[in-house]
């Protein structure tokens, strides 16, 4: 037997209308839905694109742009994120149906493969949406319609007006019209910059990776032979031959352990699970498998070759030990730099560099926190992990641009100050 078929917008008399909008603020007050800002506002963007027999507003490139803001031209294969919303929509309204024993005038129904919603009627009496007077009077007041306002989690004063009187069916719909929109503006610009940050990554569906140092040969004290390699690195771009990690881990491993372990919990707060790999055990064939997160300066070696040909990169003299983070379009200016050789006092000030780039030969997204001297890295991850600094980050980052960011923080027998960004460069 075949399932009855489910009305369109066309098909609605005022009353069903009615019971749809208060069907979509019944849903939108579940905690399914109200833990998914994303939901939410798809959700309500549909049903008002339904109720108008809008077809062609609800088409995937154009629900990007009008809902989740995306450039018009934008790649809608790379960036699926009207699908994504849309399929957890479809597993939400399941929830919210099972979950619920009584009875609705009316469910609302997104089916795979279009994004135009149906509002299925046929758990109710039709008779009782009929209008048996003069198609220019007021509609009737439906019996189950009353039915199931009283049993709505919230009273809606709105729908028995509705029913009264054909204008303030509009002035109701109105109202929603206008509350979605004030979710859209929410969600729009409510996010912090860290969010704005993260999002390619918290927005990508592929398996995302944190690239920690276990390299030896660049772990530990700094010394001529070390600066010899890290020089090496750069100028032939190819990782020293892989070795097995070192049971002597220095201090730096420690530091950058805490920072992969701050990125991986921030990430999973945000819905995201990331994976730990050694830098020694990383390859090319990694990177085109998911963005990675690459953490360490001097001793990640993927950090050393990946961003050397970006604007910012750090660097070091192989002779005296001094480092600096270079600018490619001024590179004889070291003003970031120290210069205190191939050994760190107790107190002096660190620079680092944060980074967000889509490699073009992986086509994935890659962060790096790097830094000069062991404490910069921690204060680069606090910076962009910590609540409390978000109103620290500049109002320039936005979530799909290339990025660079320099900034500085002063160390005082291991402890580091707030740390203060220097310069945003986008591209």
């Amino acid at each position: 037997m075949s399932s009855p078929p489910k009305s369109s917008s066309v098909e609605l008399t005022p009353a069903q209308r009615t019971a749809v909008i208060e069907e979509l603020n019944w849903l939108l007050a579940d905690p399914l839905f109200k833990s998914s800002k994303r939901c939410v506002v798809l959700l309500s963007h549909l049903v008002e694109h339904a109720l108008r027999g809008d077809h062609e507003r609800c088409k995937e490139r154009i629900l990007g742009v009008e809902v989740f803001g995306r450039d018009a031209n934008y790649d809608s294969n790379a960036d699926p994120i009207v699908r994504m919303t849309a399929n957890e929509i479809r597993k939400r309204l399941a929830q919210c149906y099972q979950e619920e024993n009584c009875s609705h005038v009316v469910k609302i129904h997104l089916e795979r493969g279009t994004y135009f919603p149906q509002f299925d009627f046929n758990g109710s009496d039709h008779s009782d949406f009929d209008n048996p007077g003069d198609s220019e009077g007021p509609p009737a007041r439906p019996a189950l319609f009353r039915a199931k306002v009283s049993r709505l989690r919230r009273t809606r004063v709105f729908a028995h007006l509705a029913i009264e009187r054909r204008w303030f069916l509009w002035i109701g719909i109105a109202i929603v019209l206008f509350a979605a929109g004030l979710a859209v503006y929410h969600f729009n610009f409510s996010r912090s910059a860290q969010y704005s940050f993260w999002e390619p990554l918290l927005d990508s569906n592929q398996p995302l990776t944190v690239c920690i140092v276990d390299d030896p040969s660049l772990m530990g004290m700094r010394d001529e032979d070390q600066a010899k390699m890290i020089a090496d690195i750069i100028a032939s771009r190819k990782p020293p031959l892989a070795v097995r990690p070192s049971n002597e881990l220095g201090t730096n491993y420690f530091l950058e352990a805490s920072v992969a372990n701050r990125i991986t919990n921030w990430l999973a707060a945000h819905g995201r699970q990331a994976s730990l790999r050694g830098s020694s055990r990383v390859t090319l064939q990694d990177f085109r498998q998911g963005p990675m997160i690459l953490v360490g300066g001097f001793d990640n070696a993927w950090s050393l070759i990946l961003l050397s040909d970006l604007r910012y990169s750090i660097r070091m003299d192989p002779a005296t030990g001094a480092t600096w983070i270079e600018d490619a379009q001024n590179p004889l200016k070291h003003e970031w730099g120290i210069n205190t050789g191939f050994h760190f006092t107790d107190t002096y000030v660190d620079y680092a560099v944060i980074t967000r780039f889509l490699d073009r030969q992986s086509g994935n997204w890659i962060i790096a926190v790097t830094s000069l001297g062991p404490h910069g890295t921690r204060a680069a991850a606090q910076l962009i992990t910590e609540d409390s600094l978000a109103k620290s980050l500049p109002a320039g980052i936005h979530s799909k641009t290339n990025i660079q960011m320099v900034l500085k923080t002063t160390v005082l027998n291991g402890s580091i100050s707030p740390p203060q960004v220097l310069t945003l460069y986008t591209w």
